[in-house]
């Protein structure tokens, strides 16, 4: 028998899994006159804010960080998501952890789900707590309102990073003490330190009235 249990919001104890990830595939998007392709691989870091009650598990807050280099130039890019969902599939002894999102609208939409064999393990709590510690799975995104649009497919593959999980949740000074802000920051300020640029989006130009 499979037992589906979603991730209930209820507070109780939170920590943070940092996964270091690569995807691969390829990315289109066209202005409404050319198209131009991006292909992977491309890295980057994912941290996820779970809430643990004791018999599941939530996902409150989400950040993916990505880097790369361009034309010579290295670059990251950090972006919070929203309205990802955590399944967590019992199957007899075995437990898997499946985080999806999907969205949808008038223009199109995309869906991302990675999954993975969860187990107890030490991810900086004086006890153990039910974490995978591989994540796999797909991503598409499919947007077009005949003026341009954005398509991609993409396969995502990411382990547990132990140290920064480890400092993530840590208590001592300097240490990340179960922070989604700091942890995110954290990133940055290593990625900054190897020469990395963050790439912000430029805000769309006032309309003229």
């Amino acid at each position: 028998m499979v037992l589906l249990v979603l991730g209930l919001c209820l507070p109780s104890s939170g920590e943070i899994l940092v996964y270091k990830f690569t995807q691969n595939g390829s990315f289109y998007e066209s202005d409404g006159t050319t198209w131009s392709q991006d292909k992977g691989p491309w890295k980057g870091y994912m941290v996820l804010d779970v809430t643990y009650t004791e018999d599941s598990a939530s996902i409150a807050n989400t950040a993916v960080v990505e880097y790369g280099t361009e034309g010579g130039d290295k670059w990251y890019e950090v972006n919070l998501i929203e309205g990802f969902t955590l399944v967590r599939v019992e199957l007899g002894s075995k437990v898997l952890w499946v985080v999806l999102k999907a969205f949808s609208d008038e223009t199109g939409g995309n869906l991302y789900m990675v999954s993975g064999s969860a187990s107890a393990r030490k991810v900086g709590d004086p006890g153990k707590l039910e974490a995978p510690n591989k994540l796999s799975g797909y991503g598409l995104d499919a947007f077009h309102d005949g003026a341009g649009g954005e398509l991609g497919m993409k396969t995502f593959s990411g382990t547990l990073y132990p140290t920064w999980t480890y400092w993530a949740n840590g208590a001592g000074e300097g240490e990340g003490n179960k922070s989604f802000e700091a942890t995110t920051g954290y990133i940055s300020t290593y990625l900054e330190g190897k020469g990395y640029v963050e790439q912000v989006d430029e805000p769309a130009p006032p309309t003229a009235q």
